[in-house]
């Protein structure tokens, strides 16, 4: 584009200098000669004003046209140059009329706009095929437009390319993205099963810590109730211990008060001794000898006989005893009715 830009610049210098005006008319004549001496000094704005006064003269003359566009191109308004060398369009000189449509193609050259310069300048080719400047200008409209075309596919290839970065880096975001999902799941899984795994060793310390709590409690239960059954068979122990004292002491006390009694009364103890023997001999004697049982009515005259004497023999013997009889007292005892 630098290039076109060059080339571009090098095409204003190719402009047909303004014609000379023939009029019958000294004074216009005069104005076109001035502003072309102008145009020649580079006065374009001067040249520009002094071709003007001769439009307002002389309107339908179309050099005054083609120079006043020459004006105008010089001073960078090219569209306005070409509205004033369409308006010079009527030249019948051959020289004219070709310069005429090379600068028309120059200000559509000048814009940019390639494609529109190229009838023209084969038209001023058409006029004169060994105009060198319209065929150099129509090559370089040419060139541009190829380079437009080439820059336009360039444009459209980077495009394409941008756009198919822009998918492989969109599906290179996306793989990326379910790559990290996927990673972010079977971290999630991974972290679940870890965490699952810790709450299940968890549970089971706390299990194992109830079971030996369970143990404790019940070893401590167990030797609460060893202590117990030690203290109750301790407490048993001094009891029997104490009933054991207190009834040493009973029996040393009562022993003690026999001997106590059995200093104060040695007769009375001496006699009692000696009725309780006399008691016992006597239940001894009196006693009878068990005998078989017999049923009444069934025993013979001699079993009966025996049993008689036997119980003759377990009496005591009789002793007659006197009696004194209370005195006999009469008394009346009065009625009641």
């Amino acid at each position: 584009m630098k290039r076109l830009t060059a080339i571009l610049a090098g095409v204003c210098l190719l402009a047909s200098f303004p014609a000379l005006a023939f009029d019958p008319f000294a004074r216009e004549q005069e104005n076109i000669r001035a502003g072309n001496q102008n145009f020649s000094e580079q006065h374009f704005d001067q040249a520009l004003d002094l071709y003007e006064q001769a439009e307002q003269e002389v309107e339908q003359e179309p050099r005054v046209h083609f120079n006043r566009g020459a004006a105008l191109f010089k001073l960078g308004r090219p569209k306005e140059a070409r509205e004033a060398y369409l308006r010079a369009s009527g030249l019948d000189d051959p020289q004219m009329k070709k310069e005429n449509y090379y600068n028309i193609g120059n200000t559509f050259l000048a814009e940019g706009a390639y494609q529109d310069a190229i009838p023209y300048f084969r038209r001023a080719l058409e006029i004169d095929p060994g105009f060198d400047d319209a065929r150099y200008n129509l090559e370089l409209a040419l060139a541009a437009i190829k380079q437009q075309q080439q820059k336009q596919q360039d444009q459209k290839s980077d495009k394409q390319d941008q756009k198919d970065q822009k998918d492989q880096k969109e599906n290179q975001d996306q793989k990326k993205d379910e790559q990290q999902k996927d990673e972010k799941k079977e971290g999630e899984k991974d972290q679940g099963q870890d965490q699952k795994e810790q709450e299940d060793q968890k549970k089971g310390d706390q299990k194992d810590q109830k079971e030996q709590e369970k143990d404790q409690q019940q070893e401590q239960q167990g030797q609460q109730d060893q202590q117990g059954q030690q203290d109750q068979k301790d407490q048993q122990d001094q009891k029997d211990q104490q009933d054991q004292k207190d009834q040493q002491g009973q029996q040393d006390q009562k022993e003690q008060e026999k001997d106590q009694q059995a200093q104060k009364q040695p007769g009375q103890q001496d006699q009692q001794g000696d009725k309780k023997e006399q008691k016992q001999q006597e239940q001894q004697a009196g006693q009878p000898k068990p005998q078989p049982q017999k049923i009444p009515g069934q025993l013979s005259q001699a079993e009966f006989r025996d049993l008689l004497d036997s119980m003759r023999d377990s009496e005591k013997p009789f002793q007659m005893h006197k009696f004194e009889l209370p005195e006999y007292r009469q008394q009346q005892n009065e009625k009641d009715w």
